[in-house]
């Protein structure tokens, strides 16, 4: 079967068969979700949530353990006896196409990268100061869990 459809400039284009052999258009990838988040069994998971997180092109997002331990309704201290776990894979665009993500340690005056990438985990204290910044020129929106353990 063959198929018209319109193309950017509002031209006519032949766009072809469907490459299933049905009417029905190809199904998409499905888009993968953070790695699930994995609490050592020595430890008691506190809280835990997922949210959505846009990012502009260059857009630099600060963020705090104790902000996420605020919206989980965890008291987090002290903070060096709590764990912090994250998860995060980007969500949009998918694929991600050379989009990453970089989260920084902010310590003092330091600034240091901990994890980038596309998906990815890691832990941390409950005193984590960080920044999440989108080196890319197009907006992304990252999927992320966390959790805290003590």
């Amino acid at each position: 079967m063959i198929r018209v459809g319109l193309v950017a400039l509002g031209l006519l284009a032949l766009v072809g068969a469907c490459g299933n052999g049905s009417d029905e258009p190809s199904p998409s990838v499905p888009v993968p979700t953070p790695p699930d988040i994995e609490i050592p069994s020595d430890q008691t998971r506190l809280g835990i949530a997922a949210f959505t997180l846009p990012l502009a092109a260059h857009e630099v997002y600060p963020l705090t353990a104790q902000q996420l331990a605020g919206g989980l309704g965890v008291f987090a201290e002290p903070c060096e006896e709590m764990s912090l776990y994250i998860t995060w894979q980007i969500h949009e665009p998918y694929p991600p196409n050379g989009v990453k993500i970089d989260y920084y340690r902010l310590t003092g005056n330091r600034r240091e990268l901990i994890h980038s990438g596309e998906v990815d985990s890691f832990t941390d204290t409950a005193c984590l100061e960080m920044e999440i910044v989108n080196n890319s020129e197009v907006e992304a929106k990252v999927e992320m869990r966390y959790a805290f353990a003590e």
